[in-house]
Protein backbone atom coordinates (compact mmCIF):
# COMPACT_ATOMS: atom_id res chain seq x y z
CA UNK A 1 0.00 0.00 0.00
CA UNK A 2 2.94 2.11 0.71
CA UNK A 3 4.59 1.67 -2.73
CA UNK A 4 1.26 2.25 -4.54
CA UNK A 5 0.90 5.70 -2.63
CA UNK A 6 4.53 6.55 -3.62
CA UNK A 7 4.39 5.64 -7.31
CA UNK A 8 0.56 7.84 -6.96
CA UNK A 9 2.44 10.95 -5.90
CA UNK A 10 5.16 10.68 -8.42
CA UNK A 11 2.91 10.03 -11.18
CA UNK A 12 0.82 13.28 -10.30
CA UNK A 13 3.84 15.11 -9.70
CA UNK A 14 4.89 14.53 -12.98
CA UNK A 15 1.39 14.92 -14.79
CA UNK A 16 1.02 18.12 -12.67
CA UNK A 17 5.12 19.32 -13.58
CA UNK A 18 3.51 18.57 -17.70
CA UNK A 19 0.88 21.05 -17.40
CA UNK A 20 2.35 23.52 -15.97
CA UNK A 21 5.18 23.40 -18.08
CA UNK A 22 2.50 23.50 -21.20
CA UNK A 23 0.91 26.93 -19.70
CA UNK A 24 3.99 28.54 -19.65
CA UNK A 25 4.95 27.23 -23.29
CA UNK A 26 1.49 28.43 -24.52
CA UNK A 27 2.10 31.90 -23.04
CA UNK A 28 5.39 32.56 -24.61
CA UNK A 29 3.85 31.28 -27.91
CA UNK A 30 1.11 33.89 -27.87
CA UNK A 31 3.55 36.90 -26.86
CA UNK A 32 5.93 35.51 -29.69
CA UNK A 33 3.03 35.59 -32.07
CA UNK A 34 2.84 39.45 -31.52
CA UNK A 35 5.51 40.56 -33.83
CA UNK A 36 7.73 43.09 -32.87
CA UNK A 37 8.45 46.12 -35.36
CA UNK A 38 11.69 46.33 -36.58
CA UNK A 39 10.31 50.68 -37.56
CA UNK A 40 12.36 53.16 -35.11
CA UNK A 41 10.37 54.95 -32.27
CA UNK A 42 9.74 58.47 -33.68
CA UNK A 43 9.50 61.81 -31.18
CA UNK A 44 7.97 64.57 -32.07
CA UNK A 45 8.90 67.39 -29.57
CA UNK A 46 6.70 70.27 -29.45
CA UNK A 47 8.11 73.76 -27.71
CA UNK A 48 7.26 77.10 -28.42
CA UNK A 49 10.59 78.95 -29.88
CA UNK A 50 9.97 81.87 -27.09
CA UNK A 51 8.22 82.63 -24.01
CA UNK A 52 8.46 84.79 -20.77
CA UNK A 53 10.49 84.97 -17.55
CA UNK A 54 8.32 83.21 -14.74
CA UNK A 55 5.43 81.54 -16.77
CA UNK A 56 4.84 77.98 -16.94
CA UNK A 57 5.49 76.85 -20.57
CA UNK A 58 3.98 73.76 -21.59
CA UNK A 59 6.52 71.29 -23.00
CA UNK A 60 5.27 68.16 -25.40
CA UNK A 61 6.73 65.12 -27.24
CA UNK A 62 4.60 62.93 -29.85
CA UNK A 63 5.76 58.89 -29.87
CA UNK A 64 4.80 57.03 -32.72
CA UNK A 65 6.32 54.13 -34.43
CA UNK A 66 5.55 52.79 -37.61
CA UNK A 67 2.98 55.92 -37.90
CA UNK A 68 1.27 54.60 -34.82
CA UNK A 69 1.07 56.39 -31.42
CA UNK A 70 2.96 55.04 -28.69
CA UNK A 71 0.85 54.52 -25.42
CA UNK A 72 3.43 52.65 -23.42
CA UNK A 73 6.71 53.58 -23.46
CA UNK A 74 9.04 53.04 -20.62
CA UNK A 75 10.14 56.53 -19.38
CA UNK A 76 9.61 60.23 -20.78
CA UNK A 77 11.97 62.65 -19.33
CA UNK A 78 12.30 66.63 -20.70
CA UNK A 79 15.95 67.47 -19.65
CA UNK A 80 15.96 71.51 -19.64
CA UNK A 81 19.58 73.82 -18.98
CA UNK A 82 20.41 77.14 -19.46
CA UNK A 83 22.72 77.30 -22.55
CA UNK A 84 26.89 76.55 -21.91
CA UNK A 85 25.36 75.12 -18.00
CA UNK A 86 24.26 71.36 -18.95
CA UNK A 87 25.73 70.71 -15.91
CA UNK A 88 22.80 72.27 -14.09
CA UNK A 89 20.34 70.33 -16.29
CA UNK A 90 16.83 69.80 -14.31
CA UNK A 91 14.62 66.32 -15.25
CA UNK A 92 10.85 66.70 -15.79
CA UNK A 93 9.07 63.39 -15.59
CA UNK A 94 6.67 63.59 -18.91
CA UNK A 95 2.72 61.71 -18.64
CA UNK A 96 0.91 60.47 -20.98
CA UNK A 97 -2.14 62.57 -22.16
CA UNK A 98 -3.67 61.16 -25.39
CA UNK A 99 -2.82 58.73 -27.94
CA UNK A 100 0.81 59.31 -27.83
CA UNK A 101 1.24 62.50 -26.12
CA UNK A 102 3.41 62.64 -23.43
CA UNK A 103 3.54 66.50 -21.79
CA UNK A 104 4.94 68.18 -19.02
CA UNK A 105 5.99 71.91 -18.04
CA UNK A 106 8.50 74.28 -17.02
CA UNK A 107 8.96 77.73 -15.88
CA UNK A 108 12.30 79.50 -17.00
CA UNK A 109 13.77 81.66 -14.22
CA UNK A 110 15.96 83.66 -16.23
CA UNK A 111 16.07 85.17 -19.46
CA UNK A 112 18.47 83.10 -21.53
CA UNK A 113 18.38 80.70 -24.22
CA UNK A 114 17.15 77.07 -23.15
CA UNK A 115 17.87 73.81 -24.61
CA UNK A 116 14.87 71.52 -23.99
CA UNK A 117 16.09 68.31 -24.90
CA UNK A 118 12.89 64.82 -24.21
CA UNK A 119 14.37 61.24 -23.71
CA UNK A 120 12.19 59.15 -25.10
CA UNK A 121 12.97 54.96 -24.15
CA UNK A 122 9.91 52.94 -26.00
CA UNK A 123 10.29 49.72 -27.13
CA UNK A 124 13.87 48.72 -26.62
CA UNK A 125 14.84 51.99 -28.39
CA UNK A 126 16.06 55.62 -27.16
CA UNK A 127 15.43 58.88 -28.70
CA UNK A 128 16.58 62.40 -27.56
CA UNK A 129 15.45 65.06 -29.88
CA UNK A 130 16.43 68.46 -28.89
CA UNK A 131 14.87 72.45 -29.44
CA UNK A 132 15.62 75.30 -28.08
CA UNK A 133 13.69 78.07 -26.42
CA UNK A 134 14.65 81.87 -25.98
CA UNK A 135 13.36 83.42 -22.73
CA UNK A 136 13.03 87.36 -22.63
CA UNK A 137 15.25 88.91 -24.51
CA UNK A 138 18.62 87.59 -23.62
CA UNK A 139 20.86 88.84 -26.54
CA UNK A 140 19.77 92.48 -24.58
CA UNK A 141 21.70 91.41 -21.80
CA UNK A 142 24.62 89.93 -23.75
CA UNK A 143 25.20 93.13 -25.65
CA UNK A 144 24.81 95.07 -22.74
CA UNK A 145 27.61 93.18 -21.31
CA UNK A 146 29.93 93.22 -24.46
CA UNK A 147 29.44 96.62 -24.72
CA UNK A 148 30.02 97.45 -20.95
CA UNK A 149 33.97 96.62 -21.57
CA UNK A 150 34.87 98.80 -19.08
CA UNK A 151 35.10 97.82 -15.35
CA UNK A 152 33.30 99.68 -12.61
CA UNK A 153 34.84 100.52 -9.33
CA UNK A 154 33.73 102.10 -6.55
CA UNK A 155 31.59 104.30 -8.08
CA UNK A 156 34.45 104.74 -10.92
CA UNK A 157 34.29 103.97 -14.63
CA UNK A 158 37.39 102.77 -16.17
CA UNK A 159 38.16 102.34 -19.87
CA UNK A 160 40.93 101.81 -21.44
CA UNK A 161 41.36 102.35 -25.42
CA UNK A 162 42.66 100.76 -27.31
CA UNK A 163 41.12 97.09 -25.95
CA UNK A 164 43.69 95.19 -27.99
CA UNK A 165 47.49 95.38 -28.16
CA UNK A 166 50.32 92.86 -29.49
CA UNK A 167 53.38 91.21 -27.80
CA UNK A 168 56.32 92.96 -28.04
CA UNK A 169 55.21 96.06 -29.17
CA UNK A 170 54.90 99.65 -28.06
CA UNK A 171 51.43 100.84 -27.89
CA UNK A 172 49.79 103.95 -26.38
CA UNK A 173 46.70 103.17 -23.98
CA UNK A 174 44.01 106.02 -22.99
CA UNK A 175 42.70 105.82 -19.43
CA UNK A 176 38.96 107.57 -19.25
CA UNK A 177 38.09 107.29 -15.70
CA UNK A 178 34.65 108.93 -14.61
CA UNK A 179 32.95 109.60 -11.23
CA UNK A 180 29.45 109.65 -11.42
CA UNK A 181 29.02 111.13 -14.84
CA UNK A 182 31.90 113.28 -14.69
CA UNK A 183 34.96 112.73 -16.45
CA UNK A 184 38.09 112.97 -14.26
CA UNK A 185 40.97 115.54 -16.12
Amino acid sequence: MKKMMTRFGVVFGLIGLFVLGACGTEKEAESAAVPQSMEPVEAELTVEATAKKGEAVPLSVTVTQDGQPVDDADEIKFEVWKNDAKEESEMIKASLTKDGVYEAETTFAEEAVYTVQVHVTARSMHTMPTTNVTVGHPETAAEAEEESEHHHHAGADITLDPKEATAGEEQPFMVHVMIEDEMLA
